[in-house]
């Protein structure tokens, strides 16, 4: 069981953290309450606080594939679920206290490159492995730097730097953030020689202004744009280099100090 206040990883039965005394807590899947340690099922919705037996989980992965089968388990969530159990619990109660509340944020945008015909040359459950490896591999760049996975839009990823988690240095934390994406996804294509030939991802981002909207349990947030800003944000994904990183200048006069950039001048976008 890991401790949401240091991390430590404690054995099932643990009730109490062995690396720094924090009362640990069973985190529902289903509806995100926290649970005292010895609990079974969820104090809230009822559910299961303990993984099903390895045939049942293989049964229920099976139902979630199924084409047309409605399913509370998603690709967001499951990625939102791969930050770290600490980060998981701060996002929930930060998002439980900002609802409806303006947010200056760092806005990051990530998408294949040619995706439709890359996909046009597997089989569909081969693309899907790659993009979700791919997915994986940007949600654990914004985890690192405290982002919030915000929606999944086709094999486009986006992310919030500012809400509802915040930071004085959100901008670079993004901007940083984008550096490891691009690094981590070239290394991925490396390892997918024989499948796809030229595997790249471009990057755009730009801080703005979002509304936060409806926020749920399970770290499910909705996010409202304020000025289209996070329509910038996915036209400067579009106009990035493949395997660059494009930013507005709204982003880069917050970084400038602390990250070196290269000026691309102005760029037409569409209605911009």
């Amino acid at each position: 069981m890991t401790c949401i206040n240091c991390g430590y990883d404690n054995p099932t039965q643990a009730k109490f953290c062995q690396n720094c005394g924090h009362q640990l807590a069973l985190v529902c899947q289903n509806c995100g309450t926290s649970n005292a340690a010895p609990a079974k099922f969820c104090m809230d919705c009822g559910s299961s606080l303990r993984p099903p037996p390895s045939d049942e989980r293989g049964e229920e992965a099976g139902r979630q594939s199924l084409p047309g089968v409605r399913s509370e388990v998603s690709p967001l969530n499951d990625l939102r679920r791969t930050a770290p159990p600490a980060l998981q619990e701060r996002i929930r109660l930060a998002a439980a206290q900002i609802e409806g509340e303006r947010k200056p944020v760092t806005i990051l945008f990530t998408d294949i490159v040619g995706s439709t015909s890359l996909a046009e040359k597997l089989d569909p459950e081969e693309w899907r492995e790659i993009v979700n490896g791919a997915h994986k591999r940007v949600s654990q760049a914004v985890h690192r730097y405290e982002g919030t996975i915000a929606q999944l839009l086709g094999d486009g990823v986006l992310a919030f730097f500012g809400a509802p988690l915040t930071h004085e240095d959100d901008p670079e934390r993004a901007v940083r953030s984008a550096l490891e994406i691009q690094k981590a996804i070239e290394a991925y294509a490396g390892k997918l020689g024989g499948y796809v030939d030229r595997f790249e991802m471009r990057v755009g981002l730009h801080t703005g202004t979002v509304v936060v909207g409806a926020v749920g349990d399970d770290l499910h947030m909705e996010y409202l744009a304020i000025g289209d800003s996070v329509n910038i944000a996915a036209r400067l994904q579009g106009a990035a280099d493949p395997g660059g990183i494009l930013i507005s200048e709204a982003t880069a006069r917050l970084v400038r100090q602390t990250i070196e950039l290269s000026d691309r001048g102005d760029i037409p976008l569409k209605g911009k």
